[in-house]
């Protein structure tokens, strides 16, 4: 059970709903008005943990460094949109509250700010201060809410804008693969080859008709019986292996520079009034 003398355990503390998921950080306790004991508290949601959502402190419990609450994370971020800056809830507030998360009615709450001894004794809970271990973002909300209470009573108010800057790095990924085959092919080639061979050359002179002696001895005539070979080349074919190309495959590394583009969010601060120009001075 919480109590008003262990706020400083809850103010920070990283909220997670039933099933462990983060919700956000403490930003605030609110009071009940009629025990003093802590009935609400607000997490810090949204971009830059600006949004502060009320969740009921019935039912939750610590896990350790963390408090967590009876109800779901989608649950929390749908809760009414409570204006906390006023430091206390109305009836109506609190009842549309009670009404959304199920539970009965109970007394106004306001924020943990009692007298100045009790401030003192517990500046983390009344402040909204963060404790070790808290998201940056719940302890800047906390802070600014602690010096905007400082500030108000001067007459002065204190405004912080924020906005998102891109952060770049680098990743290794495959980029392309290389693999290397060696295959064969076949094909028709044409080759002129000069070859040689022999032919038979047969010349014949007319005589001129003078006359021999004697006559034509049939029994004793010559006889001329020769055989001539004629040769001739044909083409042989024989194939042989040469090299017809190297490949050699490696990697090296370059660098070149490449653009990178994203849509960031920037907070403006306005100031508006009466008899204040553009700028926000002070018209004479």
């Amino acid at each position: 059970m919480f109590t008003h003398d262990n706020i400083d355990r809850i103010i920070g503390s990283k909220v997670i709903d039933t099933t462990g998921d983060k919700i956000g950080s403490v930003g605030q306790v609110f009071l009940d008005d009629r025990t003093n004991e802590p009935t609400w508290v607000t997490v810090n949601t949204g971009l830059f943990g600006t949004k502060e959502t009320f969740i009921p402190l019935q039912g939750a419990q610590q896990n350790g460094e963390d408090l967590q609450v009876a109800y779901e994370k989608n649950l929390v971020k749908d809760a009414p949109n409570i204006d906390v800056d006023s430091g206390h809830l109305t009836p109506e507030e609190e009842a549309e509250l009670y009404r959304y998360y199920g539970l009965g009615e109970g007394t106004t709450a306001q924020h943990g700010q009692l007298g100045d001894a009790d401030r003192d004794a517990h500046t983390q809970g009344v402040a909204g201060q963060g404790v070790a271990g808290q998201d940056v973002a719940g302890q800047d909300v906390a802070d600014r809410d602690l010096d905007r209470e400082r500030n108000v009573a001067h007459g002065d108010i204190d405004a912080t804008a924020h906005e998102e800057r891109l952060k770049v790095g680098t990743e290794e990924r495959q980029a392309g693969q290389v693999r290397i085959r060696k295959y064969v092919t076949t094909e028709q080639q044409q080759v002129s080859v000069p070859v040689s061979k022999e032919r038979l050359v047969v010349d014949r002179e007319p005589a001129e008709g003078r006359p021999v002696a004697g006559g034509i001895d049939h029994d004793n005539a010559e006889t001329i019986d020769e055989t001539i070979t004629l040769r001739e080349e044909r083409p042989v074919v024989s194939k042989e292996t040469v090299e017809t190309e190297h490949v050699r495959i490696g990697k090296e590394q370059v660098t070149e520079q490449q653009t990178v583009q994203g849509e960031v969010a920037r907070e403006h601060i306005e100031v508006e009034g009466e008899n204040l120009d553009n700028n926000g001075q002070a018209r004479h």
